[in-house]
């Protein structure tokens, strides 16, 4: 993750490539959203254990060929609070002098307000805006100086005349486009944070069936030559968390070169979608590296006030 990088492209997977490096698994959390209820807090009674229900693909076509099989469901004053954990360890390496590869940091764990503010009309179409809260975070990280362990908290200004340089996170302000939901989520003002925000809700949530996969393609320029990225969508199970049912959706990065025909796989998301909401209420991205996926982050609601 690149620090203060604005996250309004389609997470095209080029970014990851480079990353080698592995954090432990992050904590695991749940929760789902119910339609008839205000508020939903994630619950750790044993009565509340995600079950799964296996579901078979039958078939895997081009999401141009399919029909929504469901809306997006949000209202104005509405607010959504999620958990986002990072893996702030690419970033503290170039930040800390003389370490090296010797550092680890501890994950990230903060929340994220999300606000819908308004509908606002955007060169003649409706736009839901979204707003997020900014955090300010000082990552504790840990690197080796000549056989010593270090303490720092990355960010923190060391001279007097020096600024601080946090992380930030939140802080974004995006748009939605009510009158055309398979338009692409637009940044809205300045963002000069890292907005998560921008995955809760995608064109393809609207499209997801039990029986049939999607494929989707996007190609990037990279000099003379121009890259195809592969992107598969399955439905691989529905958690039921809390008493909600959510599709337990998996997405499959790949990439294909003119020079190399052969698909290379690059990430995964396991997202979980709001059957009657169409939104995200938790996300995990992986990594693919040394023939497994390695996870790097997620975000997962925590808690929702919801109008009827």
């Amino acid at each position: 993750m690149s620090k203060n990088t604005n996250h309004f492209i389609n997470y095209s997977l080029l970014s990851y490539v480079s990353i080698a490096i592995i954090i432990a698994s992050l904590l695991s959390f749940s929760g789902c959203l119910n339609k008839n209820d205000k508020t939903i807090l994630n619950n750790t009674n044993e009565e509340n254990i995600t079950q799964e229900k296996e579901i078979k693909i039958t078939s895997v076509v081009n999401i141009e060929s399919l029909k929504p099989t469901g809306n997006l469901h949000i209202n104005v004053g509405e607010t959504y609070t999620y958990i986002i954990y990072d893996n702030p360890i690419m970033n503290a390496r170039t930040l800390l002098s003389n370490s090296s590869n010797d550092v680890w940091c501890e994950p990230i764990r903060v929340d994220i307000f999300l606000h819908i503010e308004k509908i606002e009309q955007i060169n003649g179409s409706n736009y839901y805006v979204l707003q997020s809260e900014r955090r300010e975070i000082y990552p504790v990280c840990y690197h080796n100086v000549n056989g010593k362990i270090i303490k720092v908290d990355v960010g923190k200004a060391l001279y007097p005349n020096e600024k601080d340089d946090p992380f930030i996170y939140g802080g974004c302000v995006i748009g939605i486009n009510k009158n055309n939901l398979s338009a692409h989520n637009v940044p809205l003002g300045k963002n000069f944070g890292l907005c998560y925000e921008t995955q809760i809700y995608k064109p393809w949530m609207l499209y997801l069936n039990e029986s049939v996969g999607f494929v989707e393609k996007n190609y990037i320029k990279m000099g003379n030559n121009e890259v195809e990225e592969i992107i598969e969508t399955t439905i691989i199970g529905e958690g039921k968390i809390n008493n909600f049912v959510c599709f337990k959706v998996q997405r499959i990065y790949t990439l294909v070169s003119p020079i190399d025909t052969q698909k290379h796989i690059q990430a995964k998301d396991i997202i979980y979608v709001d059957k009657y909401r169409r939104i995200a209420v938790k996300y995990e991205h992986y990594v693919f590296a040394h023939g497994g996926y390695i996870p790097w982050e997620k975000f997962e609601l925590k808690d929702a006030k919801i109008l009827k």
